[in-house]
């Protein structure tokens, strides 16, 4: 085959008929006559080589005439691939096309693909067309020596972007880490001589090696009279391109990650589990679940409207496209898709758009295979259960309430997840010892309004759930309607709270219903038969101001307490909510309830921009016909940060005698075999940016968009795993300082559980100097070169000069007109951002080499002079 890049033209000018008249008249007689196009002989013999040329997609846009309203066509010309021409018998033909995927989002069916790569030694007939398959052919532009192809609908493809897709590999494989952990603890003075304290403390430990990791997680429990430590889990994990396997101990109340489990409650499962409910695959929730593709014969736009009313215009090329629906509204609606040309609409086609609200349910089959050893805290939460024993003393029976002890047994099951049309559910089967559990969740979106879902629970021992719901969105946008029913009764083996009870509720929106200067009101039931209560809430809310000053709200509720054959509570409240800008909000109100009777409230909060104090909030009630022992109570809370932690402190009084405090705090470390930091945050992955800086400066790390302070030499940002994220190292918009930010500035990273990264960006502190040139006698030096490890410029014939200095280095080299350098040292340590000289001058003791001297040059002062 010829791939001489010189035949190509001359192939076009002999078949254009562009070649001078003298040789073609030399040619005649020595040449080749194909479909009224002659060849001389030398070029004929390429043609039986093969030659490739290029293949193009005829795309027509419409465009407007030059001259009058008339609309006119273009014919664009896209490639996609190359053949090669060959010439056999005195005919034409083609043999292996190369087809190549369009930048454009023209793509070719799986069919037509195969038939063009099919292609070998077929020839050209007498029109010069070789027929590919029914409405779709190849055409020889002779003119420009280039393969035309006309396509019809079917023979096109469709790029559907993918709604699943997995996340990359790891930064590295390294041996990292993290820590995590929360505590709190309080302390109650009752103000009668009694006063009790207790905390608690949860941490969390990651450590990995790329994608695997293995999570150790424990609390502990402390108070005056006892302590208790737990593990919560001992596991490994690998969770990788969709797929997840994990083996060790993991807390029964940890189990919940497909569908419900909630016969395994408290104890240990010790066993192993695998399937491809895997975080490290995301589903893109944007898109719709059935792909909206529209074919396009000619370039053209396509108009989406619902319900009439415009939503969306999107460009595409010729060819079968998918719709964004991205930027559409969320909701399982229809669409109309108006295929548009130029001023002439093509097609007009009915569409449904399924953009469900809920993100975990796929409809990819999500499926769990787990089982080994359950260790089950057997505590009774039934009072039927409770043991009958028999006091051998005086033979009289008692029941035991301290039940409490493990029970261990087998356990083996899988969990399965799916999204079927309409239809959302969930179910788990499992076996423990020998009783056999099965659960199922669904949901049916009906229509655009209405749904309904229910939640099921069989087991062998006779234990039974049957729970069911619907929720109904009222027209208009005036509000909706809920109501639930939860029925569950506890067998003998598995021990579940049992409950008996529906809920029901609505909520309106008043100005739907043409009251423009209502607000939104609320109402809900709710009761249990079992436990024999109902309950009864009724909210307002209405926005009374909303302007340059702030904003003002009323929030008006009551509720009712019913417990039949106890008591009943019933209260009341009044509240005005005040927003003032710079972060403040004030509220006033009044409450009535059985306790207190009627009170005056108010409670105040504000926002602080700092680095350590973020809000503070106060509270004081004032009650005025009171049967405790105090009319007036009140309290606050400041939430603050360190550079390690977050921390929230609380005082709080009663309208008894006694008072109470709290204490709650949060943070986390990470590590890796270059650096380890400390922070706030308790996600399980992160990253650490190390950038040699003092503790009191300060710089902007760019997070996925987002600004960051990052402080001191090292700074610790907890993330989330099974994400990525784009890191870029800035100067901050608030701070006096420069920095001059070099190499490893910028990072994309993609973290899993454990995996910390270490960020080192090559920062310089910059310090902006001006000043001016003089000699020994004052006069000013024009044209000189001064050098700085970051700076470079020269002299103004007036002397002056502006130049950048790394502040851990301030020299300036300076290039004299006799050809010598001198070094002069700053003192600019005190100095941020800029700093005016004033005169300089090489004194007699700041030359470091003189050319009269003839001293041998180092290195640095080379680069200096040249």
């Amino acid at each position: 085959m010829v791939k001489n890049k010189l035949v190509l033209p001359v192939m076009m000018a002999c078949a254009s008929g562009t070649l001078p008249a003298l040789a073609l008249a030399h040619a005649a007689s020595s040449s080749v006559v194909i479909a009224n196009y002659r060849f001389p002989d030398s070029l004929y013999a390429l043609l039986e080589q093969g030659i490739k040329i290029p293949v193009y997609l005829v795309n027509t846009r419409p465009h407007s005439a030059q001259q009058g309203n008339h609309e006119g066509t273009a014919s664009e010309y896209v490639r996609i691939g190359d053949v090669t021409l060959f010439a056999k018998d005195l005919k034409l033909g083609l043999r292996d096309v190369q087809v190549q995927e369009s930048d454009n989002g023209i793509r070719l069916s799986k069919e037509m693909r195969a038939l063009l790569q099919s292609i070998n030694d077929k020839q050209f007939d007498d029109q010069m067309r070789i027929p590919v398959s029914a409405g779709s052919a190849f055409e020889l532009d002779q003119k420009k020596m280039r393969l035309l192809l006309n396509l019809s609908q079917s023979d096109y493809g469709v790029n559907i972007r993918p709604r699943e897709v997995d996340i990359d590999a790891p930064e590295s494989d390294d041996l990292s880490g993290t820590f995590s952990y929360n505590l709190g603890a309080y302390h109650t003075e009752s103000g009668y001589g009694d006063s009790w304290s207790s905390g608690y403390l949860n941490a969390r430990n990651w450590i990995s090696m790329g994608v695997d990791h293995v999570l150790i997680d424990g609390s502990g429990y402390v108070n005056e009279n006892s302590s208790d430590t737990q593990m919560n889990a001992v596991m490994w994990e690998r969770d990788y391109q969709g797929m997840r396997y994990a083996a060790g101990m993991l807390n029964g109340w940890a189990m919940q990650s497909l569908a419900s489990v909630s016969g395994i409650s408290g104890g240990e499962v010790y066993g192993v589990s695998m399937g491809n409910q895997a975080n490290s695959r995301k589903r893109d929730n944007t898109l719709s679940l059935t792909p909206v593709v529209v074919y396009f014969p000619t370039a053209g736009e396509a108009r989406i409207r619902r319900d009439g009313q415009l939503i969306g215009i999107q460009r595409f090329d010729v060819g079968n496209h998918e719709i964004d629906t991205s930027s559409l509204p969320y909701g399982i609606y229809s669409v109309e898709v108006e295929v548009v040309s130029g001023s002439r609409t093509v097609s007009r086609s009915m569409y449904t758009v399924n953009k469900p609200f809920s993100s975990n349910v796929s409809e990819t089959l999500r499926w769990q295979m787990w089982g080994g050893m359950y260790s089950r805290d057997k505590s009774v939460v039934n009072y039927k259960k409770y043991a009958k024993r028999k006091n051998e003393q005086d033979n009289t029976y008692y029941y035991d309430y301290d039940t409490k002890h493990k029970d261990t047994m087998s356990l083996v099951g899988a969990s399965f997840s799916k999204r079927s049309g309409m239809v959302d559910w969930n179910a788990s089967t499992y076996m423990m010892r020998e009783h056999i559990v099965s659960e199922l969740w669904a949901s049916l979106n009906l229509t655009d309004y209405f749904s309904v879902n229910t939640q099921t629970m069989a087991a062998s021992d006779g234990t039974y759930r049957a729970n069911y719901g619907a929720n109904l969105s009222l027209p208009w946008q005036i509000g909706s309607v809920w109501y639930s029913h939860e029925q569950l009764s506890s067998g003998k083996f598995l021990d579940i709270y049992e409950s008996k009870g529906n809920t029901w509720g609505a909520s309106f929106s008043l100005p739907s219903f043409g009251l423009p200067s209502a607000g939104n009101l609320s109402l809900m039931r709710q009761e249990d038969d079992l436990y024999r209560y109902k309950r009864y809430q009724l909210d307002y809310s209405q926005g009374l101001y909303a302007g340059r000053y702030g904003t003002a709200r009323l929030r008006v509720g009551m509720s009712r307490n019913k417990y039949d054959g106890y008591y009943e509570e019933k209260d009341r409240y009044v509240m005005l909510d005040f927003a003032i800008p710079l972060g403040n909000t004030v509220s006033v109100g009044v409450s009535h309830n059985r306790d207190t009777g009627t009170a005056l409230n108010v409670s105040a909060s504000r926002q602080f921009e700092g680095d350590y104090l973020k809000s503070a909030t106060a509270n004081v009630s004032k009650a005025f016909n009171s049967r405790q022992d105090r009319s007036v109570s009140g309290g606050g809370s400041v939430n603050f940060d360190t550079p390690w932690n977050s921390n929230i402190l609380s005082v709080q009084s009663g309208m008894s005698k006694g008072w109470n405090s709290t204490l709650t705090s949060d943070g986390s470390v990470g590590w890796s075999k270059e650096a380890i930091a400390a922070g706030k945050g308790t996600e399980s992955a992160g990253v650490i940016v190390s950038t040699g800086l003092k503790s009191d400066e300060a710089l902007t790390l760019k997070l996925n968009g987002r600004a960051e302070r990052i402080k001191g030499d090292k700074t610790w940002l907890s993330l989330p795993a099974y994400q990525a994220y784009d890191l870029e190292v800035m100067n901050s918009e608030t701070g006096t300082e420069s920095y001059e930010i070099g190499a490893n500035a910028r990072r994309h990273i993609t973290v899993y559980p454990g995996n910390t990264v270490v960020m080192k960006p090559q920062v310089k502190k910059i310090v902006t100097l001006f000043g001016r040139l003089v000699d020994a006698n004052g006069a000013p030096v024009g044209a000189m070169q001064i050098k700085n490890h970051v700076g470079l410029t020269r002299t103004e014939n007036d002397g002056r000069f502006v130049i950048d200095v790394d502040k851990n280095n301030p020299v300036l080299s300076i290039a004299t007109p006799d050809d010598s350098v001198c070094e002069v040292r700053l003192d600019i340590e005190s100095n941020r951002g800029a700093l005016w000289l004033g005169d300089i001058s090489c004194d007699k003791g700041d030359f470091v080499w003189q050319e009269a001297k003839g001293t041998q040059e180092r290195d640095d002062e080379k680069d200096i002079r040249s």
